[in-house]
């Protein structure tokens, strides 16, 4: 029962195929898509540790939030 709480905790973390590294992946907001813009954030952890990979994902996401609110002041 834990692991499905920490996984709920960080619902954006996966693995790559062909990759043992955790990732952070997330969709780009809606108001954000256009032709030639991504539709998906991903960042590696550059771990396989869960641990490692819960910090990188904090880390990820403040940035990702923080480039989406960029985007839209600037749209």
């Amino acid at each position: 029962m834990q692991g499905m709480v920490e996984m709920a905790e960080y619902p954006d973390m996966t693995c790559r195929n062909g990759s043992i590294n955790l990732y952070y992946k997330r969709p780009v907001l809606k108001e954000l898509c256009a032709p030639g813009r991504r539709e998906q954030v991903w960042r590696s952890s550059k771990s396989s540790d869960p641990n490692v990979a819960k910090a990188a994902y904090r880390v990820a996401d403040a940035e990702t939030e923080a480039q989406f609110d960029e985007q839209c002041r600037e749209d």
